[in-house]
């Protein structure tokens, strides 16, 4: 406007023409300054479509139903996991988290996997389930390799325990059980060996239905009182292997004490797999895989590898409970 006011003023132009020059370029630079205001509004709604462009390009999980399905029975509890040669990494590129891993276990075993953090445990998890798909290698159950069957017949046959465990708004009975497979006394002994009615019947005096307790969005119960809540899960489930991604993290020593006794009675004849938390948890396990770097270090009974100067015994060694260990 002051540019154009000047150039009326030096070109000597009539005043009206004059003033309908500064009105106009009054005009075009609140236009201007609109059009910038649209146009950034613009750049900034694009943005979600960057994203829903950036989500079409995502790859695609295999699919849930393949043409080679498991039997109904797959997996026993006569059945053990191979893993051969296996490489994971969680993106093209990126330098692999797990390095060409290969161990066995065997049906009905208890098996402890401990090491530093971000020595690949909770990938190892992860990859039974193929949350994570291998780079190479493969991972055997029961004589079927789990890459060859849809995702819906290998996860709705293993039972996976998180450390972060989410629950359902409605009842415990729902959260027990969401599809309504088992009858109310099956998951009422649940409970029991499970160490939860006390907890939950804790504070009321009157005989309350434990199955009926409200289960709200944000949470009513504990990390520790959830984490009990996915074990008796597992338990009414009744399958054959079962996957434990440091589930006792939250609890209390006394109350994973409870925990380890119930897994030992309840689960005697499944294949239990348990990222360990606490070095006490896996002390009386068949045998303990030592992971560090993506690499296996040591995989024996614990005896033995207390018996090696080797990882596990430094880790035991550095512990506070190393006397209570060894009596282990």
């Amino acid at each position: 406007m002051f540019g154009a006011t000047l150039f009326a003023l030096w070109a000597g132009v009539g005043n009206g023409s004059a003033a309908i020059v500064i009105v106009q370029s009054g005009v075009f630079a609140e236009a201007s300054r609109q059009l910038v205001r649209v146009l950034a509004q613009v750049e900034l709604d694009f943005n979600s479509v960057e994203r829903i462009v950036e989500y079409l390009d995502v790859p695609q999980e295999a699919p849930l139903i393949m043409e080679k399905r498991p039997p109904a029975w797959w997996p026993s509890s006569n059945g053990g996991i191979d893993v051969e040669n296996l490489v994971i990494r969680y993106s093209e590129g990126l330098p692999a988290v797990l390095k060409n891993i290969t161990f066995s276990v065997l049906p009905r075993e208890k098996i402890g996997i401990v090491g530093r953090t971000g020595s690949g445990k909770s990938t190892l998890a992860l990859s039974l389930l193929r949350m994570v798909e291998a780079s190479a290698g493969r991972i055997i159950i029961e004589g079927i390799d789990i890459s060859s069957i849809g995702l819906e017949d290998l996860r709705s046959r293993i039972t996976i325990i998180s450390q972060d465990v989410a629950l359902f708004q409605g009842t415990i009975r729902t959260n027990l059980d969401p599809f309504d497979q088992h009858s109310d006394q099956e998951c009422l002994q649940v409970l029991d060996r499970c160490h939860l009615t006390p907890l939950l019947r804790r504070g009321s005096s009157a005989e309350i239905d434990v199955l009926q307790m409200p289960v709200t969005k944000g949470g009513s119960f504990s990390a520790g009182e959830r984490q009990l809540l996915a074990l008796a899960r597992a338990v009414l489930r009744r399958t054959n292997i079962v996957i434990m991604d440091e589930a006792t993290a939250q609890v209390d020593q006394g109350l994973d004490d409870q925990i380890q006794a119930t897994i030992r009675d309840e689960l005697r004849d499944t294949l239990v797999i348990t990222i360990a938390h606490r070095l006490k948890t896996v002390m009386d396990y068949d045998r303990v895989l030592v992971l560090g770097n993506g690499e296996i270090l040591e995989y024996d009974s614990p005896r033995r590898l207390l018996q090696n100067q080797g990882a596990f015994r430094r880790m035991c060694r550095a512990s506070s409970d190393w006397g209570q260990l060894v009596n282990m």
